[in-house]
Protein backbone atom coordinates (compact mmCIF):
# COMPACT_ATOMS: atom_id res chain seq x y z
CA UNK A 1 0.00 0.00 0.00
CA UNK A 2 1.64 3.49 -0.82
CA UNK A 3 1.38 6.65 1.55
CA UNK A 4 -0.86 8.50 0.01
CA UNK A 5 -3.76 5.22 -0.14
CA UNK A 6 -3.82 5.53 3.30
CA UNK A 7 -6.05 8.02 3.27
CA UNK A 8 -4.14 9.41 6.08
CA UNK A 9 -2.00 12.22 4.46
CA UNK A 10 -1.31 13.69 8.35
CA UNK A 11 0.24 10.47 8.68
CA UNK A 12 1.75 9.61 5.44
CA UNK A 13 3.56 13.09 5.87
CA UNK A 14 5.32 11.42 9.07
CA UNK A 15 6.07 8.00 7.25
CA UNK A 16 7.85 10.15 4.57
CA UNK A 17 10.00 12.95 7.22
CA UNK A 18 10.86 9.41 9.00
CA UNK A 19 12.02 7.99 5.72
CA UNK A 20 14.28 11.25 4.47
CA UNK A 21 15.76 11.39 8.25
CA UNK A 22 16.79 8.00 8.00
CA UNK A 23 18.34 7.92 4.77
CA UNK A 24 19.43 11.63 3.82
CA UNK A 25 20.47 9.66 0.44
CA UNK A 26 16.08 9.24 0.21
CA UNK A 27 14.69 8.97 -3.38
CA UNK A 28 12.42 11.59 -5.77
CA UNK A 29 9.36 9.24 -4.75
CA UNK A 30 9.42 9.84 -0.82
CA UNK A 31 9.36 13.34 -1.39
CA UNK A 32 7.38 13.02 -4.13
CA UNK A 33 4.91 11.55 -1.51
CA UNK A 34 5.24 13.46 0.46
CA UNK A 35 4.61 16.13 -1.90
CA UNK A 36 1.08 14.49 -2.43
CA UNK A 37 -0.02 13.95 1.47
CA UNK A 38 0.74 17.97 1.33
CA UNK A 39 -1.41 18.77 -1.89
CA UNK A 40 -4.32 16.37 -0.55
CA UNK A 41 -4.48 18.78 2.82
CA UNK A 42 -4.42 21.65 0.63
CA UNK A 43 -1.12 22.89 2.07
CA UNK A 44 0.16 24.22 -1.50
CA UNK A 45 3.35 25.65 -0.83
CA UNK A 46 4.18 22.75 1.25
CA UNK A 47 3.79 20.43 -1.60
CA UNK A 48 5.16 22.65 -4.44
CA UNK A 49 8.57 22.62 -2.16
CA UNK A 50 8.28 18.81 -1.93
CA UNK A 51 7.73 18.73 -5.89
CA UNK A 52 10.63 21.17 -6.32
CA UNK A 53 12.87 18.84 -4.39
CA UNK A 54 11.94 15.73 -6.01
CA UNK A 55 12.82 17.24 -9.27
CA UNK A 56 15.98 18.24 -7.79
CA UNK A 57 16.72 14.77 -7.09
CA UNK A 58 15.62 13.13 -10.52
CA UNK A 59 14.82 15.91 -13.48
CA UNK A 60 12.59 14.23 -15.62
CA UNK A 61 10.27 12.46 -12.93
CA UNK A 62 7.62 12.81 -14.65
CA UNK A 63 4.94 12.38 -11.96
CA UNK A 64 6.58 15.44 -9.89
CA UNK A 65 6.25 17.61 -13.03
CA UNK A 66 2.72 16.65 -13.35
CA UNK A 67 1.63 17.21 -9.47
CA UNK A 68 3.30 20.67 -9.79
CA UNK A 69 1.59 21.21 -12.77
CA UNK A 70 -1.45 20.64 -10.79
CA UNK A 71 -0.56 22.43 -7.83
CA UNK A 72 0.44 25.44 -9.66
CA UNK A 73 -3.23 26.07 -11.51
CA UNK A 74 -4.98 24.83 -7.94
CA UNK A 75 -3.56 28.29 -6.94
CA UNK A 76 -4.32 30.59 -9.62
CA UNK A 77 -0.58 30.67 -10.93
CA UNK A 78 -1.31 30.16 -14.44
CA UNK A 79 2.35 31.24 -16.29
CA UNK A 80 4.11 28.74 -13.70
CA UNK A 81 1.59 25.90 -14.47
CA UNK A 82 1.83 26.18 -18.38
CA UNK A 83 5.45 26.35 -17.86
CA UNK A 84 5.07 23.43 -16.19
CA UNK A 85 2.94 21.28 -18.54
CA UNK A 86 5.21 22.50 -20.96
CA UNK A 87 7.95 20.08 -19.62
CA UNK A 88 5.52 17.53 -18.58
CA UNK A 89 4.66 17.88 -22.19
CA UNK A 90 8.59 17.67 -23.59
CA UNK A 91 9.09 14.64 -21.13
CA UNK A 92 6.21 13.04 -22.61
CA UNK A 93 5.13 13.93 -26.22
CA UNK A 94 2.65 11.54 -26.14
CA UNK A 95 0.63 13.28 -23.35
CA UNK A 96 0.55 16.81 -25.98
CA UNK A 97 -2.62 17.51 -27.20
CA UNK A 98 -4.78 15.38 -30.12
CA UNK A 99 -7.65 16.60 -31.95
CA UNK A 100 -10.35 14.43 -32.74
CA UNK A 101 -9.80 13.26 -35.94
CA UNK A 102 -6.60 11.56 -34.30
CA UNK A 103 -8.60 9.76 -32.01
CA UNK A 104 -11.32 8.48 -34.28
Amino acid sequence: MRWDELQRPDEAIGFAKKAMRLDPNYGAWVVFFLGNSYFFLRRYDDAIVAYHDAIKRLPDYLPAHTQLTATYAELGRDREARAEAAEVIRLNPALCCTSDSDTA
